[in-house]
């Protein structure tokens, strides 16, 4: 018994018609609020970044994450850098049988820690909701931290992303602004409020307030609800598997939640293990179950990666 295999999309060609299939898929509505649902807020005094209309986005990439750091001003322990070459980032949302991938522009948090990631177009006409609204899954996964994803053209148009519970259910919160004060300030806070808590959890004081608005104060991390369905005829094989067949499904799918948190260019590695299990019951490789000598030995492994992948798969059998 197998499942389909999963549908591989970059965030970078998610259109908004399908992340919102994506969403209806896995059970997740939007909550859109108004910039007035923020208030009151000081907004954060800044000027416009000044594109190069001769050059792409990326090629002006540190100038951005400079006029970030020089507008947000963080405290000492944040960081604000230039991420836009980082996209072996994945999440696979079981509930759509989809797995994305990709990454951000500009990363901001505490520590090493991100908790924002902000996807930059030079105009307005260039933005797709679509792959920040994937982008904020994606970067969801990655830490403890709550997250949150901008797009923006760094100068008055800003649409932000934040998962929100309300009476125990989760959203997507969104909200175009049309104020880079006001945007940038929702940001800081946000980020401060995050920073507050990381430094919490690592045992180091802070000097600096936070003026959290009021939906912020809602945020949460996305948790995926999965109803597992199993019909008669896989009841009926699980009843007829030997204690080999059952061990080797077991480790197959442990094995699997393994390679959803690994980075694309360490799943090959993870593959390599998987490989030891077989789910086709009907037509095993010869080297498979009845014939399975043991997981495969860490000299196999040459790579720091490999030999830490090694050891979590390890800790799944």
């Amino acid at each position: 018994f197998s499942r389909q295999k999963p549908d591989v999309i970059s965030v970078s060609k998610l259109s908004e018609t399908i992340m919102k299939k994506i969403m209806d898929d896995i059970g997740i509505k939007t909550a859109k609020l108004s910039v007035e649902d923020f208030l009151p807020l000081e907004p954060v005094s800044c000027e416009p970044f000044r594109w190069d209309i001769e050059q792409e986005e990326v090629q002006q990439m540190q100038d951005v994450e400079k006029w970030f750091k020089n507008v947000l001003s963080l405290p000492r322990n944040f960081h604000v850098k230039d991420v836009h070459k980082q996209v072996n980032f994945q999440r696979h949302l079981r509930g759509a049988n989809t797995i994305i991938t990709g990454g951000a522009d500009i990363s901001v948090g505490p520590s090493e820690t991100a908790c924002v990631w902000i996807e930059i177009k030079k105009t307005f006409e260039d933005f797709k909701e679509g792959q920040a609204m994937g982008e904020l899954f994606l970067i969801d996964k990655l830490h403890p931290t709550n997250a949150m994803t901008v797009l923006t053209d760094c100068n008055d148009n800003w649409i932000i992303y934040f998962f929100l519970k309300i009476n125990e259910e989760q959203y997507m919160a969104t909200s175009r602004i049309d104020d880079r004060g006001t945007a940038m300030a929702i940001i800081k806070q946000f980020v401060l409020e995050e920073g507050q808590n990381f430094h919490n959890w690592i045992g180091k004081d802070i000097t600096y307030q936070v003026d959290l608005p009021a939906p912020l104060k809602k945020k949460t991390k996305f948790l995926e609800s999965i109803t597992e369905t199993v019909d008669a005829r896989m009841a009926d094989m699980v009843g007829d598997m030997s204690e080999q067949e059952l061990f080797n499904m077991t480790a197959r799918k442990r094995l699997m939640l393994v390679r959803d948190y690994c980075r694309l260019d360490e799943q090959p590695q993870l593959d390599q293990l998987i490989r030891q299990f077989s789910d086709n019951y009907e037509n095993q490789p010869p080297m498979m179950v009845h014939n399975y000598a043991g997981p495969p030995h860490m000299a196999e492994f040459d790579s720091w990666t490999g030999c830490k992948l090694y050891h979590i798969a390890m800790l799944c059998l």
